[in-house]
């Protein structure tokens, strides 16, 4: 953003620190009380027709910890977003975030005091974890979840886990502490992109993981990332293949999700090392590499819904796999009826007439 120092900008004044939590409440504080604020350090500040930069200095770690009560909660099912922790100790090559802050770990009380001042509404107390990745490891994903089960509160609760860490133990300790939903960061089923990537789980291990998830009632949404460098037809049919692959038959709904890759100036891959190795060129959306270009990306993102088996959905901008009162095999329905008239309404389809799929899908509710 600041690579143009005279760039204009609607934005009066940034923070920029790799924590940063300190600096804005300071600078918070004297926006309110109408007082200068161009002495604190870490600000980049717009003025006089250019970016100017304060100081750097330290910007030490405070746990943050929200007293729900306090805030007035919208009415609905809202998730409460909690922060367990900060950081990712995974080295994935398309995040331009990794390694930016240490990670620090709030305890297992410490999360569970918070969710304890949720106020309850129909009886839960609803959570979405915001860390990038809810659980580091194995130990502590048990912590997490028999603190909560420990609790005795009645919780629903999503977040982003590593599906490396799940087996039949720790996804029957998710199921039990009370998780809706969670985000897998999978990104593709090919084994050679997923090297290149710098995941650390293959095909089989994605999907065991998944049948642990679906046996135990958890819903699952997917992400991919579609164009990534050594990506070509055969290992887009990989990722196809993965996803007709996950276990749809049981007591859980999987949605997913496709970006296509962009060059981020602070990944791994955007080094010149990895530019040199995969012949890439370009920055953002806008690139180019040995196997692909991001205008050949974005064509295939518009043919691979229609590969998918439709008991599979696609991630719809806020939705949440809950309605009170439906089972999930009414709402496992209901997406395979609206994929169908999605479908037929785009011409890829010779499903049932129209009118029949939405008689149907109206019969379910």
């Amino acid at each position: 953003f600041f690579t143009d120092p005279t760039r204009s900008s609607p934005v009066d004044v940034f923070v920029v620190s790799a924590a940063g939590e300190s600096t804005l409440k300071e600078l918070l504080e004297r926006l309110r009380n109408d007082d200068d604020y161009s002495d604190l350090p870490n600000l980049a500040l717009y003025a006089g027709g250019r970016w100017e930069f304060t100081p750097q200095a330290p910007d030490p770690y405070h746990e943050v910890k929200m007293d729900w009560s306090a805030f007035p909660l919208p009415p609905g099912r809202v998730y409460v977003p909690v922060q367990a922790g900060e950081g990712c100790g995974f080295q994935c090559t398309f995040c331009d975030f990794r390694g930016l802050r240490p990670i620090h770990l709030r305890t297992a009380q410490s999360i569970v005091d918070e969710i304890r001042t949720i106020p309850p509404k129909d009886g839960l107390r609803r959570v979405y974890f915001t860390d990038d990745n809810l659980f580091s490891s194995r130990k502590r994903a048990r912590d997490i979840c028999q603190a909560i089960i420990d609790s005795g509160m009645h919780v629903r609760w999503r977040g982003m886990v590593r599906i490396s860490i799940v087996d039949e133990e720790i996804a029957a300790l998710m199921a039990e502490s009370g998780c809706l939903e969670v985000l897998l960061g999978i990104e593709s089923g090919d084994p050679e992109i997923l090297n290149n990537m710098g995941k650390s789980a293959s095909p089989e291990q994605i999907l065991a993981g998944l049948h642990h998830l679906t046996q135990t009632g958890i819903n699952t949404k997917s992400t991919f990332i579609v164009g990534y460098p050594g990506e070509t037809e055969a290992t887009l049919q990989s990722t196809v293949d993965l996803l007709n692959a996950y276990p749809t038959d049981g007591p859980a709904l999987h949605r997913y999700l496709f970006f296509r890759f962009g060059v981020l100036p602070l990944s791994k891959v955007a080094s010149p090392e990895s530019r040199e190795r995969f012949a890439l060129r370009g920055y953002g959306y806008d690139w180019t590499h040995a196997t692909m270009t991001s205008d050949e990306a974005a064509s295939h993102m518009e043919t691979l819904y229609d590969r998918l088996k439709v008991e599979l959905s696609p991630n719809y901008v806020l939705e949440v796999p809950e309605l009170p009162g439906m089972a999930i095999d009414d709402l496992k329905r209901t997406s395979v009826l609206r994929n169908q008239l999605t479908r037929q309404q785009r011409g890829s389809s010779g499903s049932a007439p129209e009118a029949d799929l939405w008689n149907q899908l109206e019969g379910c509710f």
